[in-house]
C-alpha cells in the first residue's frame, strides 16, 4: 500500500506513482488511494479572455465567466462544459483567462481509463507543470518562452517571473511531417543532430531545411504575436530566455529565428534530466502534481492550477449525511413510540372499564337497561379512539418517511419560515422548479433549479431576486443544459 500522499498520473495507457522521491509503474486500482491526474491535449481546449472589475467576488467571476464561454467564447449549448480560468490583477482589474472542456472530448482523451480508475481527481493543461521548475532549476528573475515539441502536440509558453502567462499552440512534429513529406523519426533526426544550421545540410537535403524553416517561421510570426500582446497587458519589454522541451535535445540554430524580432543575443536552454530518472520529461508533471496535492497549502504563493476532469472522486460526505440521518432517525422513534405507549396506556384503561361494566352487566341483570346505553357510549367512545390511533399511526409514518428525505426537520421559527416563504416566491415569480431542496441549517440551503422555458436567464434573475432580500450569500458555480432543461445548484445563506 502507498503511503496517503502518493499521487497517481496516467499516461500513454499506463499508471505511474509517485510518492515525492520514488517513480514506478502500478495497477489502476490504486487510484482507490492515491490522488490521480492526467494531462489533457491543448487542441481539445477551448479558450477567451476578459477582463473584470477587481470588486467582483470568485463566485460572481465564475458564474460570468461561464455565461461569457458560452455567449462569446464559442461554447455550444447543446454539449455539456467544464470551465476554469485563471486570474490575473491587471490595474484596477482582473484579467481572466478562460478555459473550457466538453464531456465529449473528455471521454475521448480518457474513455481507456473510465472503467480502470476509481477517479481523476484533476485533469490540467500541459504548460502549467513547468512551475515546477523554478523551484530549483531556474531563475524566477526572467522572462522565458518555453517550446514545448513532440510528436502529438508543441506549443510555446510565456511565463514571467516563474508563472505561466500564456500559450500558443504550434505545429506538431505528425504535422510538419505532413507538410514536409518526410517521416516524423527522419525529421526528429534532422532537428535532433543537424538543427537548423544551414552548414550542417548536404545539398541535396537543403529542400528539407527549407521546408522546415517554413513552417517555423509561420511559428514564431504567431509567436511573437501572442507575446505582443501579453507585454501590453503584463508589462515586460521581451523574453530574456528561451527553454527548449525537445526529448531532452536542443534545436541547433533556433536563436536565429529570433534575431529578426530584435533578439540579436538570446539565452538558450534545454531540459535536461538525470541519466537515472526512468521516466524523463514526465517527472516534471509528476513533481508539478505531488506538489500541487502536498504543499499547495504551505506554499505562500502556490502554484496555477485548472481541473477539467468529469470523473472527480466522490466527497466523502457520507458519513455526516449518516450520522444526521441516524440522529433524526432515533429522535423520530422515540417520539412515536411515546405516542404509541400513551395511546396503549388510553385504550388499555378503556378495555379495564369495560371489563368492569361486562362484570356488573353479569351481576346486576336488574340494571341492565340504565348500563346499556353508557356502554354503548363507551363503545363508541373507542372506536372514535382507535380511529384516532390509526390516524396518529399513520401520521407518525409519513413523518419517518419525511425526515428519511430531507436532512433537517424544519423549525417553525418566523425566521427560517421567511428563508423558505422568499424561496418559493422567486421560484414562483421566475417560473422555476426544483429537482432537490437540501436545507443545512437556519442558515443555508441548497436548490437544484431547473428552468422549463428557454429564457436561460430566469435563474440568474432568481438569484438577483434573493440578493435583493438582503441574503450573505446567493450564489451558483454553474449553469447547464441537461435534455434541452437548464440547471444549476443554487447555494443560498442567510
Amino acid at each position: 500500500m502507498e503511503e496517503r500522499n502518493s499521487i497517481l498520473f496516467l499516461y500513454n495507457q499506463k499508471s505511474i506513482i509517485y510518492d515525492g522521491k520514488e517513480v514506478h509503474s502500478c495497477d489502476f486500482k490504486e487510484s482507490k488511494h492515491s490522488f490521480t491526474s492526467a494531462v489533457v491535449p491543448l487542441r481539445y481546449l477551448s479558450t477567451f479572455s476578459y477582463k473584470i472589475a477587481k470588486t467582483t467576488s470568485n463566485d460572481e467571476i465564475a458564474m460570468q465567466t461561464e455565461i461569457k464561454m458560452y455567449s462569446e467564447g464559442g461554447l455550444n449549448l447543446d454539449k455539456e462544459y467544464i470551465v476554469d480560468y485563471l486570474k490575473y490583477e491587471i490595474e484596477n482589474d482582473y484579467l481572466i483567462e478562460a478555459f473550457a472542456l466538453s464531456k465529449e472530448y473528455f471521454e475521448e482523451s480518457f474513455d481507456e481509463y473510465s472503467s480502470k480508475v476509481s477517479a481523476i481527481d484533476m485533469v490540467f493543461p500541459r504548460f502549467l507543470a513547468y512551475q515546477t521548475l523554478y523551484d530549483e532549476k531556474f531563475s524566477r528573475d526572467s522572462n522565458d518562452l518555453i517550446l514545448y515539441i513532440s510528436d502529438k502536440e508543441s506549443f510555446a509558453t510565456l511565463y514571467q517571473k516563474g508563472r505561466y502567462i500564456g500559450h500558443r499552440t504550434l505545429s506538431s512534429l505528425n504535422e510538419m511531417s505532413k507538410n514536409i513529406g518526410i517521416e516524423v523519426v527522419k525529421l526528429k533526426e534532422y532537428l535532433q543532430t543537424k538543427g537548423l544550421v544551414q552548414s550542417n545540410y548536404d545539398l541535396e537535403e537543403m529542400h528539407i531545411l527549407d521546408a522546415i524553416q517554413r513552417v517555423l517561421f509561420k511559428d514564431m510570426e504567431k509567436i511573437m504575436y501572442s507575446m505582443n500582446q501579453k507585454r501590453s497587458l503584463f508589462g515586460f519589454d521581451g523574453i530574456d530566455r528561451v527553454i527548449i522541451d525537445f526529448y531532452e535535445k536542443n534545436i541547433l540554430g533556433i536563436e536565429q529565428f529570433f534575431v529578426p524580432y530584435g533578439y540579436e543575443s538570446l539565452e538558450i536552454d534545454r531540459l535536461s534530466f538525470k541519466e537515472d530518472e526512468k521516466y524523463g520529461s514526465i517527472s516534471i508533471y509528476l513533481d508539478y502534481i505531488y506538489k500541487l496535492k502536498n504543499r499547495a497549502s504551505e506554499d505562500a504563493n502556490p502554484y496555477q492550477q485548472l481541473n477539467f476532469s468529469f470523473l472527480e472522486r466522490k466527497k466523502p460526505l457520507i458519513k455526516y449525511l449518516v450520522l444526521k440521518y441516524a440522529v433524526l432517525f432515533g429522535v423520530s422513534l422515540l417520539l412515536s413510540l411515546g405516542i404509541y405507549i400513551y395511546f396503549e396506556m388510553i385504550l388499555s384503561q378503556q378495555q379495564n372499564k369495560i371489563k368492569q361494566k361486562q362484570v356488573l352487566l353479569k351481576k346486576e341483570r336488574v340494571v341492565y337497561v340504565k348500563f346499556a346505553k353508557k356502554l354503548k357510549s363507551l363503545k363508541k367512545r373507542y372506536g372514535r379512539l382507535e380511529k384516532q390511533k390509526n390516524k396518529m399511526n399513520d401520521t407518525i409514518f409519513v413523518y419517518e418517511n419525511t425526515l428519511s428525505a430531507i436532512p433537517m426537520i424544519q423549525d417553525a421559527k418566523y425566521k427560517r419560515q421567511k428563508f423558505m416563504n422568499d424561496v418559493l416566491l422567486a421560484l414562483q415569480k421566475y417560473k422555476l422548479n426544483t429537482q432537490s431542496i437540501k436545507q443545512y441549517d437556519d442558515k443555508s440551503m441548497d436548490i437544484l433549479l431547473i428552468s422549463n422555458t428557454n429564457n436561460r436567464d430566469h435563474i440568474a434573475k432568481f438569484i438577483d431576486a434573493l440578493i435583493a432580500k438582503h441574503y450573505h450569500s446567493v450564489s451558483t458555480k454553474k449553469i447547464y443544459l441537461d435534455k434541452n432543461i437548464y440547471k444549476s445548484m443554487v447555494r443560498i445563506e442567510l
